[in-house]
């Protein structure tokens, strides 16, 4: 025999019975979702990066060589490197 909950025709037509409650209207939940689809898609064409770093004084020059090889195998991307003295004298 098939039962019948009373309930459900109070619950409106979004929910089903025994879905939690998001407190958030049906259009509200997918703009939310809408939006975060876009930001995660949006970072996917990005083919290049700026990668900055701040290095101290006594690790520049194992950084710089570092830098030079990162280069070397990812042409596409670009490498700032300042020292915690060069970046003192910027601000």
């Amino acid at each position: 025999m098939i039962s019948v909950d009373p309930s459900w025709p109070e619950m409106g037509w979004r929910r089903y019975p025994g879905a939690p409650d998001t407190g958030l209207p049906l259009f509200l939940r997918l703009v939310f979702g809408l939006i975060l689809l876009t930001i995660c898609l949006a970072s996917f064409p990005l083919k290049a990066a700026t990668v900055f770093g701040v290095v101290s004084e006594r690790s520049a020059a194992e950084m710089a060589a570092g830098a030079e090889r990162f280069n070397r195998h990812y042409p596409e991307h670009k490498v700032v490197l300042r020292t915690t003295e060069q970046v003192a004298k910027l601000g």
